[in-house]
């Protein structure tokens, strides 16, 4: 109800005096505001009371509400907003030493420093020195237990040559058991001192390019076979990288292609595919090297990946280049599998997970 539309007699005093009383027209925001008083007036012996009543329009008081409610509304939204700006400013500056340990550490892996070298904060530089101190441990206990693995196999390797020597001018009914008992030692010395050639496995990777490797190990072995004129074809994903240590993977590699170059025909393939995810760090890979030999028969696959098994006892060798490269494999948590090629002769088929 605004002030025009007031009824004044509606509010009048009821308790006459000094005393001033205020109401509103209604219960809504926009109602009149009524102030009344009622003072006794005395004049020639006669008594009247007087009453005054003010009416005052509620429209500049709801448009000050309003006015208020705005600018509240303003100053706490500015607030809030500067509240967060400070927050992510806080946040950001807070974890950049974090950032820049991640930073330092993903150079480690790939390589381009040996250790975390930054200065940080104290909360950090305890978690940068312990982080250092596990990367140096790991690096010497790999390089302790290489050195065993060849201390052991060298120290073995020499006493063996002489009782080869010793026992080759004799004969006698113990001869041909000690010369394969002779044999299966040099063997496990050859398995061992290849395993100590190649790196143990490392936490730290970096990325090695498979299609240089392979290419480095075709054109040594091309000239190996170049009399059996074989025709070594390509499918190789541009810019696949094994994640790990390039060693290994020469190791790998050179033992699967030398083993296709052996027994193939006229034909190998060698194919290399990744395995992408979103999430992934490092994605994973495969690689296949098929060849049209006379492959392998399915209840041998599984033999021939142990440590001396040859299915061919013509062929030269000590038997253990795919059990190496199964090691090295099961190392990086992949998979070996060997199956039928459409070559016609055997698939070796190597694949690493993602990371």
């Amino acid at each position: 109800m605004s002030a025009a539309e007031a009824n004044l007699a509606d509010y009048l005093p009821r308790n006459p005096g000094m005393e001033v009383e205020v109401f509103r027209s209604g219960n809504h925001l926009d109602s009149a505001f009524i102030a009344s008083l009622t003072v006794g007036w005395i004049r020639f012996g006669i008594s009247r009371d007087i009453t005054l009543v003010l009416v005052d329009d509620a429209s500049m008081h709801v448009e000050r509400i309003y006015d208020f409610r705005w600018t509240l509304f303003k100053t706490l939204g500015l607030m809030g907003l500067v509240l967060l700006l400070v927050q992510m400013v806080s946040l950001l500056w807070g974890l950049s030493p974090l950032r820049e340990v991640i930073r330092e550490l993903d150079h480690i892996e790939h390589k381009h420093q040996e250790k975390i070298m930054g200065q940080y904060p104290d909360e950090i530089a305890q978690l940068s020195t312990r982080i250092n101190l596990f990367i140096e441990n790991e690096r010497k206990n790999l390089t302790r237990y290489r050195n065993a693995l060849a201390d052991l196999a060298h120290s073995l390797k020499t006493p063996l040559a002489e009782i080869i020597i010793m026992i080759g001018g004799k004969d006698s009914p113990d001869r041909k058991r000690l010369e394969e008992l002779t044999e299966d030692m040099n063997s496990i010395v050859e398995y061992q001192l290849k395993r100590a050639s190649s790196s143990e496995f490392s936490l730290i990777h970096k990325a090695v390019e498979v299609e240089k490797v392979l290419f480095r190990l075709h054109q040594s072995l091309q000239k190996i076979h170049a009399d059996r004129g074989l025709n070594v074809k390509w499918e190789l994903e541009s810019g696949v990288e094994f994640f790990g240590d390039e060693g290994d993977l020469f190791e790998l590699l050179g033992n699967v292609l030398e083993n296709a170059f052996k027994w193939a025909d006229q034909e190998i393939l060698c194919r290399t595919s990744s395995i992408r995810k979103s999430n992934a760090v490092h994605d994973g890979l495969i690689i296949e090297i098929h060849d049209d030999g006379p492959g392998i028969k399915p209840e041998d696959r599984e033999d021939i990946l142990k440590r001396g098994v040859r299915l061919d006892e013509r062929a030269s060798g000590q038997g253990i280049g795919l059990s190496l490269v199964s090691d090295i494999v099961e190392r990086y948590s992949g998979a070996l599998n060997i199956i039928s090629s459409p070559l016609g002769g055997a698939l070796l088929k190597i694949e690493f997970p993602v990371q």
